[in-house]
């Protein structure tokens, strides 16, 4: 089992022409973004502009949820959708996909390729969760509050937009406990079975 607290000051923040991004995690560690020589990419972006156009990633798919504002969002000859906080759209990333906003959002990105599948849920802890993880990576984002994440054994303080990975080989126990009202997102990658 692997576990990695990614605090604030472990985040790469890179600016784009519409705002600025912040990625928290990649795998491979070593791979590069701009290469697209990675399996999966999981990062925030705050878009400051009205109109904004998706970098293309042909090999991946991508999960796109709103943290704060307004989106639609548009796959050219294929749909739009209308994204409000904490709503979802799963995509290819080969396709040519433009956003419009009226105001500042931040949004959540998980980009994966074809060896994996993602799941991107959307968490508000009362008092407690549990699940148990087995052979996947599980990622919790803390969006708002504070939070104890038990590991098995371990355990780790997450802070607002600091990120909690998990790579669990064997089954292990995941405990989230809520110092105050807390929302977290929680995305699972798990290789394909081929």
């Amino acid at each position: 089992m692997d576990i990695k607290k990614i605090s604030k000051i472990n985040i790469i923040q890179t600016d784009w022409s519409g705002g600025s991004s912040r990625q928290y995690y990649i795998y491979p560690e070593f791979s590069n973004f701009i290469d697209e020589d990675f399996d999966f990419r999981i990062s925030s972006a705050l878009v400051e502009v009205k109109e904004s156009v998706f970098t293309n990633f042909p090999n991946h798919e991508r999960i796109l949820m709103i943290i704060e504002g307004e989106m639609k969002i548009s796959h050219k000859g294929f749909y739009e959708k209308e994204l409000k906080q904490f709503d979802q759209d799963q995509f290819l990333g080969k396709l040519t996909t433009t956003a419009s906003s009226k105001g500042v959002v931040v949004d959540f990105n998980v980009i994966f390729s074809e060896k994996y599948n993602a799941i991107c849920k959307y968490l508000t802890i009362d008092l407690f969760e549990e699940f148990e993880v087995y052979n996947q990576w599980l990622f919790i984002y803390l969006v708002k509050g504070d939070l104890s994440v038990e590991v098995g054994e371990e355990s780790f303080h997450l802070e607002e937009l600091e990120m909690l990975m998990v790579k669990a080989d064997d089954k292990v126990m995941i405990k989230l406990k809520n110092y105050s009202s807390s929302e977290c997102i929680v995305t699972q990658i798990k290789k394909t079975e081929i």
